[in-house]
């Protein structure tokens, strides 16, 4: 499972969204956490159409977010792409 956050070194929410995908990413070993910065990789940014920060894309588009959201939010679409996957 991979988290890619979209990012902007302005955005206040950003730093947030970030800790979360790197807390789940080190507490289990098959969670890989991403941060992009969006306007320096404008071309990944594009692909996910990221235009708002922070956007947490999971599992290469199978699932994303938008916005610094509790962690308990992007458990469950982990958690609902593993059952979906199985």
């Amino acid at each position: 499972m991979l988290l890619q956050v979209f990012i902007t070194p302005t955005c206040p929410y950003c730093p947030r969204a970030v800790r979360v995908a790197h807390q789940m990413a080190m507490l289990n070993p098959k969670i890989k956490a991403e941060m992009v910065e969006a306007m320096e990789f404008e071309e990944l940014s594009a692909s996910f159409n990221v235009s708002g920060v922070p956007k947490t894309v999971i599992n290469s588009g199978a699932d994303e977010q938008v916005g610094a959201v509790p962690a308990k939010t992007i458990l469950k679409k982990i958690q609902n792409l593993a059952v979906a996957a199985s």
